[in-house]
């Protein structure tokens, strides 16, 4: 008999501890639910990243540059420079005359010494522009100039293939819409490229009927430029 209760009292026992821990288990449930509806809500500090994996920043930056990508302005002829504000990137375009002014004291001398050439002939307009300076006769666009990186470009109202190709280098650039219609396309980068663009205004102005202006006094080209972004 003494074994049967101890074996008794063992089961009771057990089945104490175990409603025990059951009561235990539903109370910590209770609690944690309870505390769960009165816990404040958790704010995030730190602004989400797209899933691209994209800050704002870049988003906006990109955008800028595609719609400075769809316009009708050949790449190379302006060009932009970031600047931070109200805590996005905005792009700030640098016009022909401040790249100009950028270009080594050498090259801005071939600028003033063919602009001078061409503005010395007779019904010949110059306009100077965000993209380049244009030269015309009545609205037929017959001369531009722009500059790409460091390098000064002219472009003529002439067929490439009129001209050998080992002397004066000239690139077809027909298939640029800004070009079309002065598509000879050569850099200015030395003294024999600045002797080569004189013989080729000489060969635009035969071609086009142009005749010299004896009055026509010399500018400074290159201060012309500088003026032109204050106004």
């Amino acid at each position: 008999m003494n074994t049967f209760f101890k074996i008794l009292l063992v089961a009771d026992a057990a089945v104490a501890a175990i409603a025990l821990v059951v009561i235990l288990v539903k109370c910590g449930k209770s609690y944690y639910r309870r505390a769960e509806k009165t816990a404040a809500p958790i704010l995030l500090t730190e602004p989400a990243i797209p899933l691209t994996g994209k800050t704002e920043e870049q988003t906006v930056a990109e955008t800028v540059a595609t719609e400075l990508a769809d316009e009708e302005v050949p790449i190379g002829d302006v060009e932009a420079e970031k600047s931070f504000e109200f805590g996005l990137f905005k792009e700030k375009r640098r016009s022909f005359a401040e790249k100009l002014l950028d270009l080594p004291a050498e090259t801005r001398d071939y600028y003033d010494r063919i602009d001078n050439e061409l503005r010395s002939y007779k019904k010949l307009s110059a306009r100077l522009s965000i993209a380049g300076e244009s030269y015309r006769t009545g609205r037929k666009l017959v001369a531009k100039f722009t500059v790409r990186g460091k390098t000064l470009t002219f472009h003529l109202a002439l067929n490439v293939n009129d001209f050998k190709q080992t002397v004066f280098f000239q690139k077809d650039s027909s298939d640029v819409k800004a070009y079309e219609e002065v598509p000879f396309t050569v850099k200015v980068k030395s003294n024999r490229g600045l002797a080569n663009a004189l013989k080729l205004v000489a060969a635009l102005a035969e071609k086009e009927g142009l005749v010299k202006n004896p009055n026509y006094k010399k500018i400074n080209s290159v201060k012309e430029a500088k003026n032109s972004l204050s106004k």
